[in-house]
């Protein structure tokens, strides 16, 4: 897998091309251009905000930014496993035509979103900074930003082989992250899992909700950016966020090296 990756490295000319092409078609003929970047996870902040600050009142000091800080990040996943998912189909001709690695369709395809979701997190924190949510935890988004990327390239790599070979896998995706989106805690705070967990005498099973790796990655994205979580918290987060990245990215290559043997046959 490691020198699979490699030979990737060095078409990386390849793959700053085509990630140039999806931004610029992205964006081709609109007025605002990458400002579109921001305005998905802004107005979903604006209305969650409105919804879960006013009426149903979920009780979160600066919650538009506790929003911003746990959507942002999901709004990379969910578009990048959207667009990884059907971009070995899209490229189709150019697949039949030209020996690349494949792989690189669906890299190209995630590293496009991760550049908007860079420019989003650029324009966040001078916001965060405002409200005095500055602290030296800054230093480990980096860090964050590297398991959530291993682990969004680890099952898009899995989508974009499966669903050339099951086109029902691309309709079912939305399905499981729908779901996904509300098992993870995004527009509320963690300690409410806590608190009801402990209330029915359940504080035992906390661990197993964070073996939701998007739950323990946007915890730890949260720690770094918004509020500090407490150490119970991230000794299990930490672990389950760098295992269940490096699991993705092994089983997603060793799916698409199996199953793109027969992607010429069945595009």
């Amino acid at each position: 897998m490691i020198r699979r990756f490699i030979k990737i490295a060095k078409d990386h000319e390849i793959v700053y091309s085509l990630v140039v092409k999806e931004l610029k078609v992205r964006y081709r003929g609109s007025y605002l251009g990458f400002l579109y970047a921001l305005l998905n996870p802004l107005v979903t902040a604006i209305v969650f905000s409105i919804v879960f600050s006013l009426i149903i009142r979920i009780k979160q000091d600066d919650f538009a930014l506790f929003l911003l800080c746990g959507i942002m990040p999901w709004v990379f996943f969910q578009q990048s496993l959207s667009q990884a998912s059907t971009s070995i189909i899209h490229n189709s001709n150019l697949i039949k035509k030209v020996m690349l690695p494949r792989e690189i369709f669906p890299i190209s395809s995630i590293l496009s979103c991760l550049v908007n979701f860079i420019l989003g997190l650029c324009v966040l924190l001078p916001f965060l900074a405002a409200y005095g949510r500055v602290s030296w935890n800054w230093a480990f988004l980096p860090l964050i930003l590297i398991v959530h990327l291993v682990f969004t390239l680890g099952i898009g790599l899995f989508l974009a082989a499966t669903n050339v070979m099951f086109r029902d896998i691309g309709n079912l995706i939305e399905i499981v992250l729908f779901v996904w989106f509300y098992g993870t805690p995004i527009f509320y705070p963690l300690h409410m899992v806590q608190d009801g967990m402990a209330a029915k005498g359940w504080s035992h099973l906390f661990p197993l909700y964070l073996m939701n790796p998007m739950a323990s990655i946007i915890t730890l994205y949260r720690h770094a950016l918004f509020e500090a979580e407490s150490a119970t918290v991230l000794k299990v987060a930490v672990p389950v966020a760098i295992v269940s990245s490096v699991l993705a990215l092994v089983i997603g290559q060793f799916v698409f090296q199996k199953l793109q043997k027969n992607f010429a046959k069945e595009l």
